[in-house]
């Protein structure tokens, strides 16, 4: 499976980096998914190459007949490097939006359906990008709680000190990091305890959440609104205008404590689906369980595309 690689113009000299897989023989008007990566994580994260192509998200969709695209926020991964000062959740927000109207202008297909994917950071943007521009037909919100996100631990919920979303601060991370316990602890909640040994430590090798040295997936810069985006209800009031389909994904330790009580987050939404996958925790596609979450989300965007 060949990626073609953009690098899309998001207004104000800065660009965005992103992967576009194509299935072999396109269908008629195919689903086209944006997939958004989670903080400490780039657009690699849905095409992970360990044991061939059995842990790629992208790879799965793709022999399935959607267009997938994964992408780098701004400040991440292969996308241009501003100051984090300036990346506020609503400038990452409208940059996404912009990622995705660019590429739409640059593919040569007629989608079916737009689906605005993201795990953890990704799935809180694509919320924000959806209330601010109406950019996706539907969202899928993988990991990542619109009530308030919280850390699993064996101890229960680690509770950390709020941040305001409009406050950035570098030094936030560091201290978030000191509250949540250092890498034991988002190695615990992270991963499930049967993960490949060898992939978990491909992973985490290089730190996290700050990385000094990156796997393929991973990204070294983390925008510090990160932070924020784990502060009970801040994205309540973007999430309430949410109005289109929302698949509600995570794994059964993860960072969504109450899955089931999701859905009244996305109050102008009248079709939203709920899934707890056994097996997994909160980076998904590390998970052995994973093929669980992509064949009941594909069904999903295979369902809305036909309804449409």
């Amino acid at each position: 499976m060949q990626a073609e690689h953009m690098r899309i113009d998001v207004g104000g000299g800065r660009h965005t980096a992103v992967d576009v897989y194509r299935p072999a023989e396109l269908p008629e008007r195919p689903v086209v998914a944006f997939a958004f990566p989670g903080g400490g994580y780039s657009r690699g994260y849905y095409d992970i190459r360990h044991d061939g192509d059995a842990y790629s998200q992208a790879a799965f969709h793709v022999a399935r007949g959607w267009v997938v695209v994964t992408c780098d926020h701004l400040g991440v991964g292969d996308s241009d490097q501003p100051d984090p000062s300036t990346l506020t959740i609503e400038v990452l927000a409208d940059a996404n939006d912009a990622t995705v109207r660019g590429v739409l202008a640059a593919l040569d297909v007629i989608p079916g359906l737009v689906i605005g994917m993201g795990q953890s950071m990704g799935g809180c943007l694509s919320v924000v990008t959806q209330a601010r521009q109406r950019t996706f037909d539907a969202l899928a919100v993988l990991g990542y709680s619109a009530i308030h996100t919280q850390m699993p631990s064996p101890a229960g919920r680690i509770e950390l000190s709020a941040v305001e979303r409009g406050h950035i601060d570098v030094a936030d991370t560091d201290r978030t990091t000191a509250e949540i316990g250092g890498i034991d602890a988002f190695r615990w909640a992270f991963h499930a305890d049967d993960t490949d040994p060898a992939l978990v430590e491909a992973d985490m090798v290089g730190g996290y959440p700050m990385r000094t040295t990156a796997p393929a997936w991973g990204s070294v810069s983390l925008p510090p609104a990160a932070v924020a985006m784990m502060t009970a209800g801040v994205i309540a009031a973007e999430a309430a205008l949410v109005d289109v389909p929302v698949f509600v994904g995570c794994g059964a330790r993860d960072v969504v404590p109450d899955p089931r009580a999701e859905p009244a987050a996305y109050a102008a939404s009248d079709d939203i689906t709920v899934l707890v996958v056994p097996g997994m925790a909160h980076m998904h596609n590390f998970a052995p369980t994973r093929a669980q979450l992509w064949h009941r989300l594909h069904g999903w965007g295979e369902s809305l595309r036909e309804a449409k």
